[in-house]
């Protein structure tokens, strides 16, 4: 298991995060630290995932709370070099969240 580490730099109202090595539940501290760190001049957040191998479904969920954190603070978000594993467990996700939401659409009927 490779350790894992979050670079941050701030340039301008630019705020980067660089996420290096595995994301799963060993990451959680120091993603948490991290988003506690936000520069009060940012307005945007750019996550380079260039350096992210691995992620697990904990790490998605810890992503998404990055996304979902900076926003809530009205900051805009990208996330950029995604990694083939990381690209896949998301693309995944994507097509299990689409399921699951058509699955308990009202238009959903049972083969009966």
């Amino acid at each position: 298991m490779q350790d894992f580490d979050i670079i941050s730099t701030t340039q301008g109202s630019l705020w980067r995060l660089r996420p290096q090595g595995e994301i799963d539940i060993d990451a959680r501290p120091a993603v948490h630290r991290a988003l506690g760190r936000r520069p009060a001049t940012a307005r945007d957040l750019a996550v380079d995932m260039t350096e992210v191998s691995f992620m697990d479904i904990v790490g998605l969920q810890l992503m998404a709370r990055v996304d979902t954190d900076a926003r809530s603070h009205g900051l805009g978000v990208t996330f950029t070099g995604w990694q083939r594993q990381p690209r896949h467990l998301l693309a995944v996700a994507g097509d299990f969240i689409r399921v699951g939401t058509a699955l308990s659409s009202p238009y959903a009927r049972d083969a009966a």
